[in-house]
Order: structure tokens, then sequence, then C-alpha cells
């Protein structure tokens, strides 16, 4: 029971609102975070869909600073919407900032109502941004909204 309650006390601080985190969320949340080089398999995944590489060609698990360098590289033209929870305790705003200023095609859009995770606090306007990004950057959509490193 204790370290359930040390996961939710640490989740319910990802929170704008922690009374909207739910025990389900917690045991979610929890699972992945059990497992060892977790977070390493994860960037492993983004590297290899952002640069065309599939997991196996990457020779070991990526440092923080690949991820990075790979992320923000001028060649990174990949239409990519990033959202941030303003009262975001964990990952200042400024982080994400920076990423949108340094990613050419990326588009920054600050939820000021939402922490760490927004896609659980405010679902219904996660959705309509994503519906919104998708509308501007899929084919036919305005690609002229498509990525403008700066914020929404």
């Amino acid at each position: 029971a204790g370290c359930w309650l040390r996961t939710r006390r640490g989740l319910g601080g990802a929170y704008f609102d922690p009374s909207l985190l739910t025990a389900d969320q917690v045991r979610r949340y929890r699972w992945p975070a059990a497992v060892r080089g977790a977070d390493r398999g994860v960037a492993a995944f983004v590297i290899a869909q952002a640069c065309g590489a599939r997991p196996a060609e990457l020779a070991d698990a990526p440092t923080d600073g690949q991820v990075w360098e790979a992320l923000c590289a001028p060649s990174f033209t990949v239409p990519t919407l990033l959202l941030h929870g303003a009262a975001d305790a964990l990952v200042p705003a400024a982080v994400s900032r920076t990423l949108a200023a340094r990613m050419p095609a990326a588009s920054l859009v600050e939820l000021p109502r939402s922490g760490h995770v927004p896609h659980e606090e405010e679902p219904a306007r996660v959705a309509a941004e994503i519906d919104a990004f998708l509308a501007r950057c899929l084919p036919g959509g305005e690609r002229a909204g498509c990525g403008s490193g700066a914020a929404a």
C-alpha cells in the first residue's frame, strides 16, 4: 500500500488538479515505471520513428543528448505538435518553448489549466488541438500553419 500511495502522491504533483487522478490511472502509470530501462526504450522508439531507422539498427539505447540532437537537427522537418501544460511542475514550459524554437516544423500549444498530463486533465482540449494540427498538416490541409517553431 505504501508504494501505491507514494506513486499516487507523485503523480498528483503532475496534475494541475490532483483530484482528477483516479486509482486506475495510478495503476496504469505504475506498471511501465517499474520496468528497468523503459525510459530508454521509449527514447529509442522516438528516434527510430523520427529518423526512419528500425530499433534494431540502434546499437545502444540513446542518451538524452542524442534524443535532443536527433529532434533538433535542422534536417528534422516532420511536422510536430508540442502540447505542454503551463502548470507543469515536473518539466518547465521553457523546455517545450526551446524545443519548438529549435525544431523547424514544430508548433507549440501551452494549455493553461494543465500540468504534466494534459491528455488526462483536458482530453477534449487535447483532442481538439490534435485535430486542428492534423487538419493543417495533412495533405489537403492548410500547410502554412503546420510548424512555425513558435508558441500558439
